[in-house]
C-alpha cells in the first residue's frame, strides 16, 4: 500500500520484552520544510491500552521516518 495523508500506520516500539508492542495513528502530512527530518512524516497516534499516549480524548503528534512505518489502510 502506498503512504499518504489519512493513511492509517503502525510502528513498532521498541522494548526490551518477548512481545512487541505497535503504536497506531494517522498520517497528518509529510515534513518537507526541516531538512533534520528527511523523509519522515507527521503522524497523530492513537491512545490503546498498550500505549497510552497523550491524555484521555487526544492525539500525540510525533515525527517518524517513512521507512519505519507499516501501512495499514491508504
Amino acid at each position: 500500500m502506498i503512504l499518504k495523508i489519512g493513511s492509517l500506520v503502525k510502528h513498532k516500539i521498541i522494548h526490551r520484552q518477548d512481545i512487541p508492542i505497535y503504536r497506531f495513528g494517522i498520517v497528518i502530512k509529510e515534513v518537507e520544510s526541516n531538512p533534520f527530518l528527511v523523509d519522515c512524516w507527521q503522524v497523530a497516534w492513537i491512545p490503546t491500552d498498550e500505549h497510552p499516549v497523550g491524555h484521555v480524548g487526544h492525539l500525540y503528534i510525533d515525527h517518524v521516518k517513512k521507512q519505519n512505518l507499516v501501512v495499514l489502510s491508504s
